[in-house]
């Protein structure tokens, strides 16, 4: 039996609280321009989860956003180089502050309702997610 190899990563989910409830910060991938992620990435070595998320917000995004808490992980299969890499992404719920800088990695960076995201190109285990998790973001709002 083959054992796969596992990345851990962590981001954040970054709301702000509009009239109409709260919207989802959200980055278009790299790799996919047409795609919308949550802004994540590596966790640095003696770097803490939450402060890889924090970090990652900031690199991806521009925003500065406080920690408000740790709604889980999700976890996927990537084939890299002929390697399946199981990714364990933790991801913190996050106030947003402010933008810090626009579009620091040339990223489109938008906000968006629970609504809009039944529609967007984005990994269905991402929209599974923030589908699962918006009562508990309702709850705080």
């Amino acid at each position: 039996m083959h054992s796969e190899a596992v990345e851990y990563r962590a981001g954040g989910i970054v709301v702000r609280y509009q009239t109409g409830g709260p919207e989802y910060l959200l980055v278009t991938s790299n790799s996919c321009k047409s795609r919308w992620i949550v802004p994540a990435g590596h966790i640095e070595t003696g770097e803490s989860a939450v402060a890889a998320a924090v970090r990652e917000v900031m690199e991806e995004a521009g925003v500065a956003a406080k920690v408000l808490d740790d709604m889980g992980s999700i976890e996927y299969l990537w084939n890299r180089q002929q390697q399946t890499v199981r990714i364990d992404t933790r991801l913190f719920l996050m106030e947003y502050l402010h933008t810090a800088v626009e579009s620091p990695e040339g990223r489109q960076v938008r906000f968006f309702n629970i609504r809009q995201l039944k529609t967007l190109e984005m990994w269905d285990e991402t929209r599974r997610f923030l589908q699962t998790i918006h009562p508990r973001v309702l709850a705080r709002g």
